[in-house]
């Protein structure tokens, strides 16, 4: 193991950085909890889940809007290629490996 020599000063920094990164989790955490919350107390008004709720909140901070919705386009267009439903995705076929029997015969040739 490695051991570092810090000077008394700097380690004073060290933990009262520490510190305080340990106390903004704390919050971040806690506010983590308060935006699930406020998500969950509109179940019985609205018809979207907590989830979508929190994703539409992030959406308009980012104001990313479209930047979601390619993202979105191109996840459905996928999953509908391999649902058979679309051929807005061209997907390359990886080249076949050739078979064992194949590998086994070619490996003890002379």
């Amino acid at each position: 193991m490695t051991t570092n020599i810090i000077s008394t000063d700097a380690n004073k920094q060290l933990e009262s950085v520490i510190k305080s990164i340990d106390m903004m989790m704390y919050e971040m955490d806690s506010i983590k909890e308060a935006i699930s919350e406020a998500a969950k107390s509109l179940k019985d008004v609205v018809d979207i889940s907590p989830a979508d709720i929190k994703k539409i909140a992030s959406i308009v901070h980012k104001n990313n809007v479209e930047e979601e919705r390619e993202k979105t386009e191109l996840i459905f267009d996928i999953a509908e290629k391999y649902l058979g439903k679309s051929n807005n995705v061209q997907v390359e076929d990886e080249p076949e490996e050739p078979e064992a029997s194949v590998v086994q015969s070619t490996l003890f040739q002379d």
